[in-house]
């Protein structure tokens, strides 16, 4: 929102991101699959309702789940829960290290009206894939 060229956050904007599974960095046989779940807090409150973005960014892995498909080549997005959560299911293909890159996305101030920062999980989710 503008308000005399001065540019603010609103109110609510969630603020932090945090990973609530897997624990640790699992090591998931090829061919299996782990389930990723995120929280989307602002001031310690849940954030229901915003998109949140996984995408493999290492490693060889598939995303199943969530509401579609990213607003980038690979990606898929899940709207938070009304706990603020956010679900996504990885399919491991071969072994070897993989990351999987998890954030919300900056608003489009011309089409939301709002200005926020991009919220990012860090560091991003880990998940070793084992013959």
């Amino acid at each position: 929102m503008a308000l005399s060229e001065n540019v603010i956050t609103p109110d609510g904007w969630p603020t932090d991101l945090a990973k609530l599974l897997p624990s640790g960095t699992p090591s998931v046989a090829v061919g299996q699959t782990v389930a990723i779940k995120v929280k989307l807090t602002s001031n310690s409150l849940e954030r229901p309702g915003f998109g949140v973005v996984f995408k493999v960014v290492s490693g060889s892995a598939t995303l199943y789940g969530g509401e579609g498909q990213g607003p980038t080549s690979g990606s898929r997005y899940d709207l938070t829960n009304l706990d603020g959560e956010s679900r996504m299911t990885l399919k491991v293909n071969a072994s070897g290290s993989i990351e999987v890159q998890v954030q919300l996305p900056q608003p489009d101030p011309d089409l939301d009206l709002m200005n926020g920062s991009t919220v990012t999980l860090s560091p991003n989710v880990s998940i070793t894939g084992i013959p």
